[in-house]
């Protein structure tokens, strides 16, 4: 990774941590950074947590992704903190509220990282209970803790470390 790549990756970084705590306001929640970067690559116990995925494509002005890991007893306490619910939410809720979590994170990262000018086109969220740890391409873990729980974001893609117009 060249200079100006580890310079623009550590915008990103900047641009995620707000993106993900601008977010997580809208649920009443308390998120902070732990400090963090990880390679997705690098082993992580991710997987014996119950836990929730998100993905949701970048698709313009570069082809990219960005992952989600939320712990199940965290969205269901986002989930109930936004609808004001007393009792447990049903799945369905907990899942559509994922999704919106990611499509928000990602519109608020687009929107910050690139120029006023540029507009940018995301997908559709897809969700899953198992996780989406492949990945063939750059990316890098940002790890929070939202009031007592673990929080992961992933951005996959080399266009996080292009330069932008």
């Amino acid at each position: 990774m060249n200079e100006q790549q580890k310079q623009r990756l550590e915008q990103v970084k900047a641009h995620i941590i707000e993106a993900v705590n601008e977010t997580m306001e809208m649920y009443f929640m308390d998120v902070e950074h732990m400090g963090a970067h990880h390679d997705y690559a690098e082993t992580v116990d991710w997987l014996s947590m119950h836990a929730l995925y998100a993905e949701i494509l970048i698709l313009h002005p570069f082809p990219a992704a960005l992952r989600l890991i939320i712990p199940q007893k965290l969205a269901t306490q986002m989930a109930q903190n936004i609808y004001a619910l007393e009792e447990e939410p049903s799945k369905q809720l907990v899942y559509d509220l994922v999704a919106e979590t990611i499509n928000v994170i990602a519109g608020r990262l687009m929107a910050s990282i690139l120029p006023p000018h540029e507009k940018f086109k995301i997908g559709i969220p897809e969700l899953s209970e198992t996780s989406f740890l492949q990945a063939e391409t750059f990316s890098i873990a940002i790890d929070f803790d939202a009031e007592g729980f673990p929080l992961w974001l992933i951005a996959c893609g080399e266009g996080f470390l292009q330069p932008l117009p």
